[in-house]
């Protein structure tokens, strides 16, 4: 039975080679590519075929699905890039003797396994072999069918039988020479223990964030001196920032200050019942003689504003949400407004003072400074605070003591008692998107919170049923202490992380027992968090020994991948003089060498 198997598979490849010489016409051999059509690229001075550079785009060309134009050329610059590299691939086959008989190609074609070049720097998991057997099966017998094999090749790739051999043969060398490179490769045991430790041990870690935005609102001088002196030394940078805006501030704007008591939209009637009551009783404050800026900084939520008496700095048209921007143009100089509803909350305004001509312009500029004094300011006192941490921490204090104490030393504990006694230290933690007032225009087209157009992504919280949790939401994080989930490497500690910094790398890189991370972590908010490790968690013996074949074959596999590619850069590097590449096969057209009715025939074609 096993003869009869061999002789039967023996006579079918002698069947697809006979299908190839009945079919060979002149000119289809290698020694005949440059009499050929036009060629997508000429390398080391040979041609490669339009009709080679189309046959493989319809080999690779995802079935089933539509691509775009933007798919259908970085497909075609794939499909470029994998016959260029074929190429330089079989100049090195014919240097060292490496070949492929008639007989092996006729066996790899009747097991239905039709290759196409992909470049090595292709993404992981591109095909580069796809199985046709099927194909060219005939569909009652079930065994190979030259007549099914025939229209299946010509139809799929458009080329002639001996044309077609001819390309998969040094489709075929092409791939055996990428096997040659990548069998070089060996993974040691212990390269790939030690690998496999540093992906599957985790860590835990205690963090302390120091947000700009606690800075901006506790704790940042927002005197008319302090930012007339940072403003000073930063002439060019305030100029810059209000030069788009100047314009503006030419027709007029108008000095205002408001006390905001917040209740989003979404906020229950409940909640939007009691701010207002609250915003009443500010109202009736004022009335009857305090200073609108005293009562502002006792009652307002606004935290961009609060701290400095609800002042704004000089507002114009556009700045503001709309039912705002209407209460206060509509105000008098020295006139309070009526309650005004935001989606933020509810408001009451008042304009202090309306400018006009040159002297608005000055104010504008006085604005502009506001916010960016506040947010440089802000950031610098987290990152001093972080550094005063890390240095007590340092010194023998735990990490607790020391955030404790910057935050005493900021806001002692009465004050910020008297502040916000609703507020509950850990029971949220905002990434630090809260925004100050300075994000408002001219200073980069932000709004202030509360009063201003919403905030790109930044909308009020929809889920609120506590008054607490509506007025939490003005409140920015007070520095506390908290303790991650174990992570591993590709992991991170916590949200929020500044793009480009590697929290994991700095966790990973205490190596003492409660060992603390020399540099802070930024934070994409611009604050920085402290890191102390908690627990280094390793894997056991035991899981190695589970995993051990599966991990050594797929880091074997990666680093096979990564030595073609080297070798592969380096070898278009050595001849890149000899690379030509006819652009016209990578634009977003199909250039003219490209066959008519080039849809893509449904697979697999059944005689």
């Amino acid at each position: 039975m096993n003869r009869l198997s061999s002789l039967l598979g023996g006579l079918a490849v002698i069947a697809i080679a006979i299908v190839f010489v009945v079919s060979f016409q002149p000119g289809g051999g290698r020694s005949q590519l440059k009499e050929g059509p036009d060629c997508a690229a000429d390398v080391l001075g040979n041609c490669v075929r339009a009709t080679h550079f189309w046959a493989s785009y319809r080999l690779l060309a995802p079935r089933g699905t539509e691509m775009n134009e933007a798919d259908k050329r970085r497909q075609k610059e794939i499909t470029l890039d994998g016959l260029i590299e074929r190429e330089l691939l079989l100049a090195e086959a014919k240097r060292i003797g490496v070949g492929v008989s008639d007989e092996e190609l006729s066996r790899e074609l009747l097991a239905g396994r039709l290759r196409a070049s992909i470049p090595a720097k292709a993404p992981s998991g591109t095909p580069s072999m796809i199985n046709y057997r099927e194909a060219f099966l005939d569909r009652k017998t079930k065994k190979f069918s030259a007549d099914a094999y025939k229209r299946t090749v010509t139809e799929l790739t458009y080329l002639s039988e001996a044309d077609f051999r001819e390309y998969q043969r040094a489709e075929l060398i092409a791939a055996r020479m990428r096997d040659l490179i990548k069998e070089r490769v060996r993974i040691s045991e212990a390269e790939a223990l030690d690998q496999f430790k540093r992906e599957k041990e985790t860590v835990t870690v205690k963090y302390a964030k120091l947000e700009p935005a606690w800075f901006a609102q506790k704790v940042v001088d927002m005197s008319d001196g302090a930012i007339a002196a940072w403003a000073d030394k930063h002439q060019d940078e305030v100029k810059k920032a209000f030069e788009p805006h100047k314009k503006e501030f030419e027709g007029g704007c108008r000095m205002a200050s408001h006390i905001l008591v917040r209740a989003s939209d979404k906020a229950s009637d409940d909640i939007k019942k009691k701010a207002r009551e609250k915003l009443d009783a500010a109202i009736k404050r004022i009335k009857d003689g305090e200073k609108f800026a005293d009562v502002a900084k006792d009652v307002s939520q606004d935290p961009g504003s609060a701290k400095q008496g609800g002042v704004l700095g000089c507002v114009v048209k556009g700045q503001m949400v709309k039912p705002f921007e209407d209460a206060l143009f509509a105000l008098e100089e020295g006139k309070m407004s009526e309650v005004v509803t935001t989606p933020y909350g509810v408001h009451v305004i008042l304009l202090d003072k309306i400018e006009k001509g040159e002297d608005a312009v000055k104010a504008g500029e006085r604005s502009t400074a506001r916010p960016l004094y506040l947010q440089s300011e802000a950031r610098r006192l987290a990152e001093e605070s972080a550094q005063q941490i890390l240095d007590a921490m340092k010194g023998g204090k735990s990490m607790e003591d020391a955030v404790a104490a910057i935050v005493e030393k900021h806001v002692p504990k009465k004050a910020e008692t008297d502040d916000k006694k609703d507020e509950k230290k850990g029971d949220k933690k905002p990434e630090g998107d809260k925004k100050a007032e300075g994000d408002k225009k001219p200073e980069g087209d932000k709004k202030a919170e509360g009063d201003k157009k919403p905030e790109g992504d930044k909308k009020p919280e929809d889920d609120h049923d506590h008054e607490d949790e509506e007025e939490d939401e003005s409140i920015a994080q007070t520095p506390s202490v908290e303790t991650s989930l174990p992570f591993g490497a590709n992991g991170q500690p916590f949200v929020g992380v500044a793009e480009g910094e590697d929290a994991a790398g700095a966790a990973f890189g205490i190596t003492e027992p409660k060992g603390v991370a020399p540099k802070p972590v930024r934070l994409a908010t611009g604050g920085v968090a402290v890191l102390q490790l908690v627990e280094r968690s390793s894997p056991s013996e035991e899981e190695w020994k589970k995993e051990r074949d599966f991990y050594m074959s797929a880091m074997r596999a990666q680093k096979q991948r990564e030595a073609l590619m080297t070798y592969m850069k380096r070898l278009r590097a050595a001849r890149q003089a000899e690379i030509k590449i006819n652009k016209e096969f990578t634009k977003d057209f199909a250039p003219e060498a490209a066959p008519t009715g080039s849809a893509l025939p449904p697979v697999p074609i059944e005689p």
